[in-house]
């Protein structure tokens, strides 16, 4: 977070997948960030905060970096929720490493609206394998 803009680096723009879960713990129980946005600025950098489960603002966050013209670096700060759409893995941090046994592979794609004969496809070619 230092160098970038020591450095001059304004051709940079990072992304953090800001889910505040870590492999084991919530962000905060480890070592808080909080305020990221506000460490980001003291690091001088241009900041842009949006939701990252949402296409539209995603694509202002990169107009946003595409557009931003200064010696400092960019970072957005993409708000998501871990395993969103998937109701037993939602906001936790386990799906971080999770191995899923095949009907557990099958129920998360019909849970994503995973269309059945692409769901058809990927089960004969894992039964094709084994």
């Amino acid at each position: 977070m230092m160098c970038a803009p020591k450095y001059k680096l304004n051709n940079l723009t990072a992304i953090i997948d800001y889910n505040k879960l870590s492999l084991s713990d919530a962000t905060d129980d480890v070592m808080s960030l909080e305020p990221l946005i506000d460490k980001a600025k003291a690091f001088r950098w241009n900041t842009f905060e949006c939701n990252g489960h949402s296409v539209k603002e995603l694509v202002e966050a990169f107009e946003w970096a595409k557009n931003t013209k200064n010696e400092k670096p960019n970072l957005i700060i993409a708000h998501t929720i871990k395993g969103k759409g998937v109701s037993y893995l939602e906001g936790k941090q386990e799906c971080h490493a999770v191995s899923m046994p095949l009907d557990k592979v099958i129920t998360t794609l019909k849970e994503l609206n995973c269309p059945q004969d692409e769901i058809d496809a990927l089960v004969a070619r894992i039964k094709e394998k084994k």
